[in-house]
């Protein structure tokens, strides 16, 4: 008890300590939240506004051009050349100079369409690019990878697959300033009664996008273009996304989450139905997150000087009342020890520690009372049990008396059985445990028989007379 009291000083500043933590940690866990959530609000607004103009805008596009090279491949001189069916080498060149005019008229009148190729089911490609053409009717030039040319043919028909983005060099061959830097590939089969199965390819450059996003920048959000099968075809950032996956799974979560390169970054996406693309808005939350830091080092700052203040004004209170504990504090550690003596208060300001210091007193009172109290009965249970003992002290003495008393006694009858003409028989029974009288009988000689019968204890009847 004393040491727990001792120690009181501590264990009333231990609840200060931790309430002024959690105050801390819940007004930056709360700011931190509310000053998220209105970065997502403001976030949201700016996407409704994003993916609008992304809707309005892209799909179209795509829809257009697509439907254009549908138009285009339906043309005879596309099928004409597709055959392969000439009776000379002329008659050869002459449709693959007629296609390649007429493709290369169609190309420079569409903006978003920077080739037209055609694959045959075994491989053989012809089309033309804005600074050449291919009529490579030999599978074995076909300068498309195994993968691409796999997945392209693979595709049902009525289904269009977006391949890409793949480099400029790799498709034409060669590189130079007016060389595409990434294009993507629509792919689809077609089949036409007139040259049979084919599957066409419209090369669409990467930078047609950037119209459509150039308005959408604002140095803090990076816009990512997913096929259906999360390729991305186009990202207005420096770097391509290394895990497109977890980046869509991640979108309109309203969390903050961190990239491949440890960054915080929130997200947000739209699928697309035509074409079936995922666009994905990227935001990095680094100035966000240093707001936040910096708002949760002024909280902290602040929490550390309150509790500074409220540090000084506890001990001054302390100084002004602990003399009052001390008092109290001495008084309860006497009552321990056993001093029930009342104790001098010296009276202050505070009116509860008075009412204390009274309540003490009347303690002290009460349990000098109980304690006598207790002493007289401890008094008067060891002389009961002082008399207990003795009694049973006297009680084990008369046992032992009577005891000797009858081991004196003749106590086998009959006594005389060779005498047949003696009868004797005799007993004493005292009224308490012992008594005072005495028998015995002998003979003197053959003929007399001698009886005693006395009181040992001074009174009763003369001793008798032996006969």
């Amino acid at each position: 008890m004393k040491q727990w009291l001792s120690s009181l000083r501590v264990r009333m500043l231990v609840p200060v300590i931790i309430m002024t933590l959690l105050v801390i940690i819940l007004l930056t866990t709360l700011f931190s939240r509310a000053y998220t959530d209105m970065i997502l609000q403001q976030e949201n607004e700016v996407n409704a506004v994003g993916f609008d103009t992304v809707s309005r805008t892209i799909p179209p596009l795509i829809n257009t051009s697509v439907s254009e090279v549908k138009r285009i491949i339906a043309d005879s001189r596309v099928a004409s050349y597709a055959r392969l069916q000439y009776a000379s080498d002329a008659q050869l060149v002459r449709a693959r100079l007629s296609c390649r005019d007429y493709l290369q008229g169609e190309i420079d009148r569409h903006d978003g369409i920077t080739g037209l190729l055609f694959m045959r089911k075994d491989g053989s490609l012809f089309g033309v690019l804005p600074e050449g053409s291919f009529f490579l009717d030999e599978p074995e030039k076909n300068p498309l990878s195994e993968d691409v040319m796999a997945r392209i043919l693979d595709v049902s028909f009525g289904q269009t697959v977006w391949v890409g983005p793949l480099a400029g060099a790799l498709i034409s061959g060669y590189e130079n300033s007016s060389t595409f830097q990434n294009v993507m590939i629509a792919a689809w089969k077609s089949v036409n009664v007139t040259y049979g199965e084919c599957y066409a390819m419209m090369l669409m450059d990467e930078s047609i996008f950037e119209s459509q996003f150039v308005a959408l920048q604002d140095g803090q959000s990076t816009w990512h273009l997913f096929t259906a099968d999360d390729t991305e075809i186009y990202h207005t950032g420096q770097e391509a996304c290394l895990n497109p996956e977890r980046l869509i799974s991640q979108s309109n979560s309203g969390t903050i989450f961190r990239d491949e390169h440890d960054r915080p970054i929130c997200t947000f996406s739209m699928a697309m139905e035509s074409p079936a693309w995922t666009v994905v808005r990227e935001i990095s939350m680094e100035n966000y997150e240093q707001v936040v830091h910096r708002v949760r080092r002024s909280i902290l700052l602040l929490g550390g000087a309150v509790f500074l203040i409220g540090l000084t004004v506890y001990w001054l209170w302390l100084r002004r009342s602990m003399p009052q504990f001390d008092s109290l504090l001495n008084g309860i550690v006497r009552m321990g020890e056993g001093d029930l003596e009342s104790t001098t208060f010296v009276p202050t300001s505070i009116a509860e520690f008075k009412q204390m210091q009274g309540e003490i007193n009347r303690t002290r009172l009460a349990l000098g009372q109980q304690m006598e109290t207790i002493r007289r009965m401890e008094r008067e249970r060891m002389e009961l049990e002082n008399q207990k003992k003795e009694q049973e002290r006297m009680a084990q003495e008369l046992i032992l008396a009577k005891q000797i008393q009858e081991s004196m006694l003749p106590h086998i009858f009959p006594p005389f059985p060779e005498r047949a003409e003696i009868d004797l028989f005799a007993s004493m029974d005292p009224a308490r445990d012992v008594g005072g009288d005495f028998y015995d009988f002998f003979f003197i000689d053959e003929d007399h028989l001698c009886l005693v019968i006395a009181d040992v204890s001074g009174k009763g009847r003369s001793p008798a007379r032996c006969s």
